[in-house]
């Protein structure tokens, strides 16, 4: 008799999102078929849509993992952070977004880097305002003076540094620069020198305009009326 045939491990969802992930990544969405996302999760056409609903739907929950895996990566970077002194927090948040992108290069392209081709959709932008705003609550404190001030500069110094890191991963990736150490090092240098030596005051100072409401609620005034009936006629 035969030996027995070693029995063939089960597809997994992650297999298809750790297929797609590398594929739209490299070659793009618009180029990426279901066919290929299968024979590279080495699996079939009809086991995939046993488990997608489509494409659009496979790279939907694609770039939501993604987004989960890197908040949850730089918010426990950023817990470690807050314990250190700001030189050392800054450059060990800094250096977390460049950990990522070294352990997760598809995941990074897929939501740092535009493909045209793709589907529009709000997860990555959220991922990123979700940064943000964990560093803003983070620079907050160190903006203030006295008490904890506004948080609008503390938001844009988060927004500077969110998308200084962004630059610097884009930058490796294009010019085929591997060690991101490296360059997470050099980066995070460059982000602790401004931090250290900004004007607190200028960034403590700017607050956020309370935005206006429309008490009465009127309707379009006539020139926007006259505009909307010549359109529908």
């Amino acid at each position: 008799m035969g030996a027995a045939a070693t029995p063939r491990r089960p597809i997994t969802g992650d297999a298809f999102l750790d297929a797609a992930t590398d594929l739209f990544a490299s070659q793009g969405y618009g180029a990426t078929s279901v066919d290929q996302i299968a024979l590279r999760a080495g699996s079939t056409k009809p086991t995939f849509y046993a488990r997608f609903a489509s494409k659009e739907d496979l790279y939907a929950r694609a770039v939501e993992r993604e987004a989960l895996l890197l908040t949850r990566h730089l918010f426990a970077a950023y817990d470690r952070a807050e314990r250190e002194g700001l030189r050392e927090g800054v450059a060990l948040g800094m250096r977390a977004a460049f950990e990522f992108a070294q352990l997760r290069p598809g995941g990074t392209a897929l939501l740092f880097e535009p493909d045209t081709s793709a589907p529009s959709g709000e997860v990555s932008e959220r991922a990123v305002r979700q940064v943000v705003e964990r560093v803003a609550r983070i620079m907050r404190p160190i903006l203030a003076e006295n008490g904890e001030g506004d948080l609008a500069g503390a938001e844009l110094l988060a927004a500077l540094m969110v998308s200084l890191s962004n630059a610097g991963i884009r930058h490796a990736r294009r010019n085929g620069i591997r060690d991101l150490d490296a360059v997470g090092a050099a980066v995070a240098s460059f982000a602790v020198e401004g931090v250290t030596g900004l004007d607190r005051a200028l960034f403590a100072a700017i607050r956020e305009r309370p935005r206006r409401r429309n008490p009465t609620n009127r309707a379009d005034p006539p020139r926007s009326r006259r505009a909307a009936s010549r359109d529908t006629s």
